[in-house]
């Protein structure tokens, strides 16, 4: 799949389960990940959101093929 195939996908969405939806849905999950860490200052969360965080920026860079400067 090309980088048009996948933007167009990814505009064409709509609906409860898109693409855009589920973005926002884990976005606002590590917000709230990251203000518990800072207010509890508990080191597992903080792990556990990075862990999610490399897994999910790491599968965006494979599927665009871009990397991290």
């Amino acid at each position: 799949m090309n980088k048009q195939k996948v933007k167009a996908f990814i505009k064409d969405e709509s609906g409860d389960f898109s693409v855009k939806g589920i973005a926002v849905t884990i976005a606002v999950i590590l917000i709230i990940g990251f203000a518990v860490t800072v207010i509890t200052g508990g080191e597992f969360i903080k792990t556990a959101v990075e862990a999610v965080w490399n897994m999910l920026l790491g599968g965006l860079q494979n599927m665009f093929g871009t990397s991290t400067p």
